[in-house]
């Protein structure tokens, strides 16, 4: 996965300064919802979805969805909009911070 060989070469020791960016916890916050990311990655994720409004918010609309999956009801359209709205402003501006 690009993400994980991303961290590799990003990943220095934590300090509050050693904040992943956006591009790495997009890829990553699904695994790290899971509970699939080992116990470093799943500390930097969390601190950068605290940290980060945009990605927070994006880690709450894939916690919506699952447990909605899991409840078997309809997705909330709010949560369905918003996701929409994020994946358009990724198909026109791209990553934060990407060139």
């Amino acid at each position: 996965m690009r993400a994980l060989r991303y961290l590799r070469r990003r990943r220095r020791p934590h300090t509050d300064s050693a904040v992943l960016a956006c591009e790495a916890v997009v890829e990553l916050v699904q695994l790290y919802l899971d509970g699939a990311t080992d116990d470093l990655t799943s500390e930097e994720v969390g601190h950068h979805l605290d940290m980060c409004r945009r990605c927070g918010l994006q880690a709450d609309v894939y916690l919506q969805i699952k447990a909605t999956l899991a409840a078997n009801r309809p997705v909330p359209d709010d949560a369905v909009e918003r996701l929409r709205r994020f994946g358009e402003q990724l198909a026109v501006h791209g990553l934060p911070g990407s060139p």
